[in-house]
Formats: C-alpha cells, structure tokens, sequence
C-alpha cells in the first residue's frame, strides 16, 4: 500500500473518490449516513467510552499548570525548533508544504476574492478620519513622521522657489 501504484491503493482511492462524489450528489445515502452517524453519538455505550477517557485524561492532568510551566515552555520550544529544523531540511516536505498551500489558495481564497476584497472595502470605509491615521501610523511608524518633516520642507522650498521665481523673473 505505501507503493502510489498499487492497485489495492489505487482501488481504494477510487472508492473513497466514489464514495465523496455520492454523498455530494445523493441526498439519500447523505440523509443515510447522517442518520447512522446521530445513532453512533447517541449511543450509551459510545457516551459511556468518551466519558471515561475524558475522565482519564482530566485525572492525569496535572492540577497545578503553573508548577509545570517551565518543562511546559521548554517542551514547547524543543517542539518548534524541531519542526523548523525538520522544515528547513527535508526539501520534500517543503514541496508538499508549498503544493498544499497552493492548493489551498487556489480551493479556498481565489474563488472569494471579490467578496473578501468587497470586505475590506467595507471595513476601510467604516474607518473615519481619525482611525485611519491612527491605523496608519502604526503601521508605518516613525517614518510617517520623516515623510511629513520631509513633504513640509520640500512643499516650503518649492513655494519659496515661485515665489522667488514670480517676484523676479515675472513682470509685475
């Protein structure tokens, strides 16, 4: 099975691809399979099996989580640097990474574009004056105060340039 050209592989992947399709275009089998799946969670002895493993994992569960912050924290970053590591090596998982996502993008974003673009449209107009500025200078920061000081001082040179240049170049 682990062989993509296997024909158990490739017969199960076709059933699963059939199975997709009729539950998207036959409202009896998806009322059939809705129906199995409300007795399945409505079923006692599945209650019963969720109740003690959730009662399981809560008794396991230390009760003070601020004693174990720290191998809390320090599993957490041995976790995430493993995953970097293992990300910026493996060139495959980057490929099926980066296949994914555009897939991703492709299924999801791109076929919404116009109404995500009619929404940001909306929120940005929703903004008032004051907002906006606000918004702005955080996101731009310090240099928006740059591009002022500088859009004053060339805006008062060139005046001062026309001036100059009216008073002795023009007639008058």
């Amino acid at each position: 099975m682990r062989d993509p050209a296997h024909p158990w592989r490739l017969e199960l992947k076709a059933g699963v691809e059939g199975l997709i399709e009729r539950l998207s275009s036959d409202p009896v089998l998806r009322a059939d399979v809705e129906a199995a799946k409300n007795a399945f969670l409505d079923d006692p002895l599945f209650i019963a099996h969720v109740t003690a493993m959730w009662e399981e994992i809560d008794a396991r569960l230390p009760t003070d989580v601020a004693a174990h912050a720290e191998t809390i924290a320090a599993g957490v970053e041995y976790s995430l640097l493993s995953a970097g590591r293992w990300l910026r090596e493996d060139e495959a998982l980057k490929v099926k990474i980066n296949r994914w996502i555009r897939y991703l993008v492709t299924r999801t974003i791109s076929p919404r574009r116009a109404e995500i673009g009619a929404f940001v449209t909306n929120v940005v107009e929703a903004w008032d004056s004051t907002t906006l500025v606000n918004r702005l200078e955080l996101q731009v920061g310090k240099d928006l105060q740059y591009i002022r000081i500088n859009g004053t001082l060339v805006g008062g040179l060139v005046g001062l340039l026309i001036f100059t240049f009216s008073r002795w170049c023009l007639p008058g």
